[in-house]
């Protein structure tokens, strides 16, 4: 399992409003003006959440909470895939039943992380959310995303059934949507997820830092809830 590195440096510009977090290249935070950015670089994987990723994201997420200066978390990712959810590599038969405990109590860890997180947590997408990575979406506050974008449980196409992602869709989005998307495997649009109630905003690619900056902004400028 990976530690996130602590090791801080400046960008040239007043530490107090930005700072840029080293963690072992599997994601890029940056700390702005009240504003944490965690993106997940790792596309080789499809931004899958391995044991290094969610420990990534966990440890990001968890790191200044008694900072008052924080008022919101974005999380977000590099490329066409949002996440693809779980590591296959990690959950083989061959990584034995420790290794599937370990995945799924991390995991149980980093969702229980944004629920807990004591300022709103947004999900910034671009691409597909797919497994888990659908269920990462489903759990943050907030969820913006393009119109490109898509969202999946396949677990069904495999004789899966994708259980614990169903779990916060169910919460967040309309019954019989979210049934068909996991009971079918089939995938849902941009459109579909914002009916639904999935996702809070939809907008076009070239739109979307400025629609989540709109959001942030809006959040920042009201008083602390």
């Amino acid at each position: 399992m990976f530690k996130t590195g602590e090791l801080i440096r400046g960008l040239g510009v007043n530490a107090k409003n930005f700072k840029k977090l080293s963690t072992l290249s599997l994601t890029d935070v940056q700390f702005c003006d009240g504003v944490k950015k965690i993106t997940m670089v790792d596309q080789k994987s499809r931004n899958s959440l391995s044991l290094g990723m969610m420990q990534n994201l966990l440890d990001n997420i968890n790191r200044d909470m008694d900072n008052k200066d924080l008022r919101v978390i974005i999380i977000t990712a590099q490329g066409p895939i949002f996440s693809a959810g779980h590591n296959l590599k990690e959950l083989t038969p061959e990584a034995g039943k420790g290794q599937h405990e370990k995945v799924f109590q991390l995991a149980t860890q980093l969702m229980c992380s944004i629920i807990e997180c004591p300022v709103p947590v947004v999900a910034q997408v671009d691409g597909l959310a797919a497994a888990a990575g659908c269920q990462l979406v489903a759990q943050c506050d907030i969820a913006i995303c393009t119109e490109n974008s898509k969202f999946s449980t396949p677990g069904s196409n495999f004789g899966i059934f994708c259980s614990t992602p169903g779990i916060p869709l169910a919460r967040k989005g309309l019954k019989a949507t979210i049934l068909h998307m996991l009971l079918t495997g089939l995938p849902i649009t941009a459109s579909e997820a914002k009916a639904s109630g999935l996702v809070s905003k939809v907008c076009a690619p070239e739109n979307l830092e400025s629609e989540v900056k709109t959001t942030t902004s809006a959040i920042i400028s009201r008083a602390d809830l």
